[in-house]
């Protein structure tokens, strides 16, 4: 059974228990302050999917925004939309009725979503409806736990069988820049993000340099192949030596990703892996996208391990060439 299955399902049950015209349920948007209609359940067909709903700026928004119950028998006084229909053109509605998800013992935070429904009907909804919606509110938290852990488990599973890939590309490709290519494709293919590359710092570690990508420059426009060591984002995670995972509309997404002559386009998510090789950040793994996106704890840990991987390799790499070095300067005989 699939996600908006099981959701539509609940949604459908409340609002055959209610006789109320349309159930929505809302949920945080990833890596961003609004909230999406995450399943949907109504009478008609003005229910908006793709609306993003902003704390406060509407009857759902003021649940969302302070996280309190609120009921509401005569829409008409409110001045307020609803939140969620198309064009904030609500159909006759009447009433409206709606409370928070509350906390469960693996959020014990809560998830700062909520159940909202209405009716075309005045002075519908009671004092007693809304303690039935809070019983409701729990089932919905409890089915939204079991689904997010059977995500988590299927996300695990998919990571390790990437994981194995990658391990199988040293023995597939000699070469390092065709390694590195296909091992960039398979983080941004196992992850969801657009593009992944990678920078190496030089030499004489006064700049970074692009190493590889998954394709063709999609996500940056680069003018210059060098940037000096200290800018963009990229330069700070060499200065710091910590991996970043921004999945949207953090504060990080701010800076620039890389020093000047490099055109980021519509970044909205960015995950950035120093790879540490004898104590010092040898190169930054990046992925970006042009959307938020929802970063797990199991991916984090599948891209923290796969830079790991990398950074094994290339200090192996490393190691060939300084033998190789001693060996070529060793006299014969």
């Amino acid at each position: 059974m699939t996600e908006h299955r099981q959701y539509n399902e609940l949604l459908g049950l409340i609002c055959s228990v209610f006789e109320s015209y349309s159930v929505v349920l809302l949920m945080p948007e990833p890596g961003g302050d609004s909230y999406r209609i995450e399943a949907s359940f109504s009478l008609g067909d003005e229910v908006d999917t793709e609306a993003l709903i902003a704390p406060g700026a509407s009857l759902a928004g003021w649940v969302l925004r302070d996280q309190e119950p609120l009921l509401v028998n005569n829409v008409s006084q409110t001045q307020a939309s609803l939140g969620y229909y198309k064009n904030n053109n609500d159909p006759s509605i009447k009433a409206f009725m709606a409370c928070p998800l509350p906390a469960t013992l693996r959020n014990p935070d809560g998830r700062k979503g909520a159940l909202a429904l209405d009716s075309k009907r005045q002075y519908y909804f009671s004092d007693k409806d809304q303690k039935i919606l809070h019983l409701f509110a729990k089932i919905t938290a409890h089915v939204i736990d079991a689904h997010t852990d059977s995500v988590a488990y299927g996300e695990v599973v998919s990571f390790y069988a990437r994981m194995n890939q990658i391990h199988a590309l040293r023995n597939r490709f000699s070469r390092w820049n065709v390694f590195l290519q296909h091992f960039l494709k398979i983080l941004a293919d196992a992850t969801g993000f657009s593009y992944c590359f990678f920078v190496a710092r030089d030499e004489t570690g006064d700049k970074y340099f692009l190493e590889g990508e998954s394709e063709p420059n999609l996500t940056l426009k680069i003018k210059e192949n060098s940037f000096p060591m200290g800018s963009g984002l990229i330069g700070w995670i060499f200065k710091d030596g910590k991996p970043l995972f921004a999945g949207g509309s953090e504060a990080a997404l701010g800076v620039p990703l890389l020093g000047k002559g490099a055109q980021v386009r519509n970044l909205q998510a960015v995950c950035c892996l120093p790879l540490n090789i004898n104590k010092i950040t040898r190169g930054v793994l990046c992925l970006a996208h042009d959307k938020p996106v929802a970063v797990s704890q199991e991916m984090k840990d599948f891209l923290v391990m796969a830079s790991d991987h990398l950074a094994l390799f290339l200090e192996n790499l490393y190691l060939k060439s300084k033998l190789h070095q001693v060996k070529n300067q060793m006299p014969e005989g």
